[in-house]
């Protein structure tokens, strides 16, 4: 990646190239439902780091944001390209753009393509259809696991008008919940905590 640059040709705001600290887990670590139910054992296993609010990766391509990018101003950002291998390098000016804007509900909630692609190493690519869930009723008694069961760091605030939770890290779905009995909620969790949200209102 060369020349990130605003849209108009200016100059990048220092917002990109100023580091943040983010907090991530350390290498070989990941959160664990069974094992890290207080703050105190999540925190063993993560760490701050001062990072940009992006990264690129000059050997896939990929474009990394993190939790610094809410310091980036909104804005259309255009970058140019520059590819080397074994038969030379080529430049590609205007390649890509990012377009820095504030989501809106459509954006977190909206499913866009209800089609993903796989790929061979052939390159065959093969449609699927998104995630069927079939849900199976196994008992009439009250056993579904709750919110809390799941992520046990904070109590959930009610209000008139809300149930408030803050997140350590995302619930869902870093982990399955099995429960005593062996039953595995881990889809069954998030339709049970949506279907708590929908009859507290």
């Amino acid at each position: 990646m060369l020349n990130l640059r605003d849209s108009f040709g200016k100059t990048l705001p220092t917002e990109w190239n100023t580091q943040y600290d983010i907090t991530v887990f350390k290498a070989g670590m990941a959160f664990d439902v069974n094992v890290d139910t207080t703050i105190t054992l999540l925190y063993q296993k993560r760490e701050t780091r001062h990072v940009t609010p992006m990264e690129f990766n000059n050997v896939s391509g990929q474009l990394t944001f993190n939790k610094g990018s809410l310091n980036l101003p909104l804005g259309l950002y255009v970058f140019d390209i520059q590819a080397t291998n074994v038969h030379g390098t080529k430049f590609y000016p205007s390649l890509g753009r990012i377009n820095v804007v504030d989501p809106t509900i459509d954006d977190m909630f909206t499913l866009e393509d209800k089609t993903n692609n796989a790929f061979s190493l052939t390159g065959a690519v093969t449609p699927m259809k998104a995630l069927k869930v079939t849900l199976t009723k196994v008992s009439g008694q009250g056993d579904r696991p709750t919110f809390e069961n799941y992520t046990r760091f904070h109590p959930i605030q009610y209000t008139d008008t809300a149930m408030i939770c803050d997140f350590e890290v995302p619930p869902f779905p870093l982990a399955q919940y099995i429960d005593a009995n062996g039953t595995n909620f881990w889809y069954t969790l998030f339709f049970a905590y949506i279907h708590r949200i929908f009859n507290s209102q």
